[in-house]
């Protein structure tokens, strides 16, 4: 469901950026290329996760 989430969230901040990135530089909102930037922080955003390595707590130490 975390997954789900955050390439949810992760889609619609992409198109965020390509909306007011665009409205600044004066270009047209494009769709397509809006998806392909939110998909593609997703999955630079799960690279990222993936590669980290985790905290071990007191406990498991």
């Amino acid at each position: 469901m975390r997954f789900i989430a955050t390439l949810f969230w992760l889609f619609l901040f992409g198109h965020m950026i390509t909306y007011v990135g665009g409205s600044i530089l004066g270009a047209t909102y494009n769709f397509v290329d809006a998806s392909i930037l939110g998909v593609g922080i997703a999955v630079l955003a799960y690279l990222i996760a993936a590669i980290t390595p985790e905290d071990q707590t007191e406990q498991e130490a």
